[in-house]
């Protein structure tokens, strides 16, 4: 991962925007909701914030935030089965995973 870039004011008031929207999984469809945007000017936000540090790519158009206090771009995933609950959505966490974690 790239360390942190800087953020212009703007780009740091649509991040926050979006954030406050989606605190866990962010797409392409929900920023472009937000910001009134297209889905390819969506995708390009969303990589140029990928690249910067401020969000993890997850898989191809999904996202999480990474804080932004943050002085890396390392992030730790303090509930890593809400994030596979939006991937695999139907689906359940059985067994060992679904027993440590309760």
């Amino acid at each position: 991962m790239s360390d942190l870039a800087g953020i212009g004011k703007t780009g740091r008031n649509r991040l926050s925007k979006v954030l406050e929207r989606n605190p866990g999984i962010i797409s392409a469809k929900d920023v472009a909701k937000l910001l009134d945007l297209t889905s390819t000017e969506a995708n390009r936000v969303l990589s140029r914030w990928c690249a910067d540090g401020w969000l993890y790519r997850v898989k191809r158009g999904v996202y999480i935030s990474v804080p932004m206090d943050s002085t890396s771009s390392e992030i730790l995933i303090e509930e890593p089965f809400v994030i596979a609950d939006s991937l695999y959505h139907p689906g359940y966490i059985a067994g060992f995973s679904a027993i440590k974690h309760w």
